[in-house]
């Protein structure tokens, strides 16, 4: 990933878990009290790639707005790798994770 396309992503939650897990009853804030911080980005930074199909949800909540989806590799066809910011588990247990999501500019 170019240091372009790495400044032109964007911010995202997403499950920890296969799709169809319960679905909270209130939305919940895109910063949650009692995430955990997993990466700074200046000392620290850890990563992930997918292994298993999941969404990518502006916040942690399954039904907040889908933006997008895991992808196994790039265009090509090297493992896609994201920038893992933190965590946070919900009332339901469920794991989120907040990740750099890598997107062309201008959101195209």
């Amino acid at each position: 990933m170019t240091a372009a396309a790495l400044a032109a992503s964007a911010l995202a939650m997403v499950s920890a878990t296969v799709a169809g897990a319960p679905a909270q009853a209130t939305p919940v804030p895109a910063d949650p009290p009692g995430q955990v911080r997993l990466s700074d980005e200046a000392t620290i930074t850890r990563w992930a790639t997918a292994v298993a199909p999941g969404r990518v949800y502006t916040a942690p909540f399954s039904r907040a707005r889908r933006i997008g989806r895991l992808r196994f590799t790039t265009e090509d066809g090297y493992p896609e790798v994201y920038v893992v910011l933190s965590s946070y588990r919900d009332a339901h247990g469920t794991p989120w994770l907040r990740i750099r999501v890598p997107r062309r500019p201008n959101n195209t």
